[in-house]
């Protein structure tokens, strides 16, 4: 049997030997050595014998006869007569084992010439492969002709076999090793300088490391000057204008300054920058730009220019304005979640964009989805709603003559006078009228919990989908303390509602980081009955309600992520780690979805639907545990007790139309009736729908403001998502004044100078136009070097100052009537 020695498992140095009798790989002979074919020993280069044994395994007389201790004569050592004979092909027997490139040629027992590529090898397993070498297989060390840096900064190549790496050669001056190659210095080491547009400062081997990118912040990279710096534009990149005569001025691409181009010739005039003829063909015409026509009078001298009246555009192909075939820049719904938008001419419409997830296209926005387009389900009257085909807002409601479940109207309801249990029915005394001690079929009490009580739930909840609404009737006289939550707050996984010197705050946090913050604008009232509801809408942040009115929400793409798999519980008060106060709550429904996105009228006693994750009642009145309406995550407290409650603390018959304004209600003028100043459901009718209105004032509409501080464009996003139009436009000093007593300074307002190429202003306000301002002293100044003060807050003399737009403030929106 034939067997190939891998060389390298036997701790040989293989080597072959350069002209200069050095070796060839390996590593260069010592000035006491000589190197012939082989490797370097002892002050002579000694020959390496393969190993082939044609009976068995390598035998010691074998290794003996390597080391030069004796051995079989009959193992003659290769022919060295010339440098390269260690690598010849053999054309014999005798000249085997030898090597022919990396393949090893032998001889079998037959006198037959075998070859075999070393990389094949059994006994090969480097990483990069093995080659031929002196007779035997030897691993590589490094990729053949690759280079390296040493640590001095010089270049090391790889052997061409693979085995080892060459002497160091240093760089030429002013250059170094970067990445296996000598490089040019790029600049002194620590010297700040231009490439391109980014500012770069030089480490200390004079390699650059990007500083600050001068075109992002809308500004040019100047070296003239060393050092070199970000610079103001000073003109319009690109942009062409007319000089002294026929002289045109063209702005550089990075806008630092301008240069003369190509004038005029003397046949021609300078225009807009452009080159208009002197003369031309008497009555041609043709398009100077998208919106003006160059027209030659009949005499052939003059080139006038008609711009193209508003709602037409200069059509290239008549060389007329053409009506426009849609408004420059704004969208229509191609279908119902498909958005196209109109071009900069106004003579079409581009790609077609599919609306996100969960959104549907209304008047060429896309609008999120209310519930699903086309179902049917029990609205808050036990009527049947049934959503539009959007999914944007209900289409039409049928009303039930008993009782609505599930999206269907069936036959019995509340307030027959027959007790139904299968319809959740505690008792039945024949009316609907609340807080009469069978409050909606159902008899009534509340959960009153002491400091410290802990609670949680017998099933976790992950919910399946981002968003989810989390809602109760609330009593306390605490003004700090935790209420509702869900997760796992040692994990720092969780959602949590609480009260912060009286105001609702709604918290969350996914794997630890902040995820959603929201604080409402409304103090709850201390001792009194409350309505709160703690809305998540997916990645865009979440609203807080209080006794069904809008009263803060934030508007920012965030983690839309759900809780943990293993830490979705469910507690009120607290699960042992948070802290709370003394309160009392009834009525807990928690939903997947947002069920609120404007003002509602509270229920006094929620149902179970479809959306429903956990529904507690609280009217058990003994125990310690509180069951879930039709669910199963029952909660268990370590300290409770259970109050009598006829309805939120209202007096016993008191309805919507009773004339008596219930905590709950926002108005009740007896009736009924709507557009009389108090709706059917008991709230107050306004013209605002969120927020104050400024009454009796001949501009502005409707203010809402946003407490949660954030950067000035997100705060433009979040009016323009809750109905605002935009940042508000301050007309006057009472409008200034009227703002300031009713909106915590300091807050944003929609006056900035984003636009402006460099320095301070013009300021223009982002909806609509004021030619009032009332600066602090010495502002605007845009903030000085390195800084960019684009936006504008009031601060709380009602002055304003021009500020950072990354910066985090309130912000106040409106929108008209």
């Amino acid at each position: 049997m034939l067997r190939i020695v891998h060389l390298a498992l036997l701790g040989l140095a293989v080597s072959a030997c350069s002209f200069d009798s050095s070796a060839l790989s390996s590593r260069a002979c010592e000035s006491s050595e000589e190197c012939a074919p082989g490797v370097c020993q002892g002050g002579f280069c000694q020959q390496v014998v393969d190993l082939t044994d044609v009976q068995g395994d390598v035998s010691t007389e074998d290794i003996g006869a390597i080391d030069g201790d004796g051995g079989d004569s009959a193992d003659a050592p290769i022919d060295t007569s010339s440098p390269d004979a260690s690598d010849a092909g053999p054309t014999s027997c005798e000249q085997t084992p030898a090597c022919d490139g990396r393949e090893l040629v032998v001889c079998d027992e037959q006198g037959n010439l075998m070859r075999e590529d070393c990389d094949d090898d059994p006994a090969c397993d480097a990483l990069l492969g093995c080659t031929c070498q002196g007779g035997g297989c030897v691993d590589r060390i490094c990729e053949p002709d690759t280079t390296r840096c040493t640590e001095g900064g010089q270049v090391q190549t790889c052997f061409a076999d693979g085995l080892a790496w060459s002497a160091p050669v240093a760089c030429d001056p002013g250059s170094t090793c970067q990445d296996g190659a000598c490089a040019e210095i790029a600049c002194a080491p620590g010297q700040t300088v231009c490439q391109g547009e980014t500012l770069v400062v030089c480490d200390a081997a004079g390699i650059a490391v990007e500083s600050r990118n001068c075109a992002a912040a809308d500004l040019w990279c100047d070296d003239v000057t060393l050092p070199a710096s970000c610079e103001p534009r000073t003109c319009e990149a690109g942009a062409v204008r007319c000089g002294e005569g026929r002289q045109r001025l063209q702005c550089a691409s990075n806008g630092s300054r301008e240069t003369a181009i190509a004038s005029c010739r003397d046949d021609e005039r300078c225009s807009e920058g452009l080159c208009l003829p002197t003369s031309c063909e008497a009555g041609e015409r043709s398009c100077l730009d998208s919106f003006s026509v160059g027209i030659c009078d009949d005499s052939g001298t003059e080139l006038t220019v008609q711009v193209c009246a508003e709602g037409t555009y200069c059509n290239v192909a008549t060389a007329s304005c053409v009506a426009q075939v849609c408004d420059p820049e704004t969208s229509r719904c191609l279908n119902g979640t498909t958005v196209e938008s109109c071009n900069s001419l106004g003579s079409g419409y581009g790609i077609p964009l599919p609306c996100p997830t969960a959104t549907s296209c209304v008047a060429g926005v896309c609008v999120d989805r209310v519930c699903a387009p086309g179902a049917r389900f029990c609205d808050a009257d036990a009527n049947v709603a049934v959503c539009n085909e959007s999914g944007t807002a209900i289409a039409g409601v049928t009303e039930c003559s008993f009782v609505c479940a599930e999206g269907a109207c069936v036959a019995s309801r509340c307030g027959d006078g027959i007790l139904d249990p299968t319809t959740g029915e505690s008792c039945d005394d024949g009316n609907t009228r609340s807080c009469d001690g069978c409050d909606q079929c159902s008899v009534r009490s509340s959960l009153s919990l002491a400091a410290g009580s802990t609670s949680s739930s017998s099933s976790a909840w992950v919910p399946a989908e981002s968003n989810f609404t989390v809602e109760f009737w609330l009593r306390t006289t605490s003004a700090t303390t935790h209420l509702v939550g869900m997760g796992d707050t040692n994990n720092l996984d969780f959602f949590l509602s609480r009260l912060e010197g009286g105001f609702p705050v709604f918290v969350g946090r996914l794997s630890g980081g902040a995820e959603i913050f929201v604080r409402g604008n409304t103090r709850v009232d201390s001792g009194a009955w409350t309505h709160v509801a703690f809305v998540r809408v997916g990645s865009d942040g979440g609203r807080i309600f209080v006794n069904g009115e809008l009263t803060g929400v934030t508007r920012r793409e965030l983690d839309a992520r759900s809780l943990d798999t293993t830490s979705g519980r469910i507690w009120v008060g607290s699960e042992g780690r948070v802290a709370m106060a003394p309160f009392e709550i009834d009525e807990l429904r928690i939903s997947n979805l947002a069920r609120y996105s404007d003002r509602y009228a509270p229920q006094l006693r929620f149902s179970r639907d479809a959306n429903t994750i956990a529904l507690y009642h609280f009217d058990e009145s003994t125990g310690l545990t509180a069951g879930d309406d039709g669910g199963a995550r029952a909660l268990t407290f370590t300290a409770a007790s259970w109050s009598p409650e006829t309805c939120a603390g209202a007096a016993a018959g008191e309805t919507c139309g009773d004339g008596v304004v219930a905590p709950w209600e926002g108005c009740d003028d007896g009736d009924l009736d709507a557009g009389d100043g108090c709706s059917s459901s008991c709230r107050v009718e306004r013209r605002c729908s969120i927020g104050i209105e400024r009454v009796g004032a001949t501009e502005g509409g409707c203010y809402f403001g946003l407490l949660q501080p954030m950067p000035w464009e997100d705060a433009v996003r979040t009016c323009e998502t809750f109905g605002g139009t935009n940042l508000t436009t301050v007309n006057n000093a009472d409008e200034n004044a009227w703002l300031l007593a009713r909106f915590p300074a300091p807050f944003w307002i929609g006056f900035n100078d984003i636009e402006a190429f460099f320095g301070t202003g013009p300021f223009e306000w982002r909806a609509g136009s004021s030619s009032y301002a009332n600066w602090s002293p010495g502002e605007p100044n845009d903030g000085g070097a390195f800084t960019s003060e684009d936006c504008t807050w009031v601060g709380a003399d009602g002055r304003w100052n021009d500020f950072d737009c990354e910066a985090s403030y309130p912000a106040v929106c409106e929108y008209p009537f």
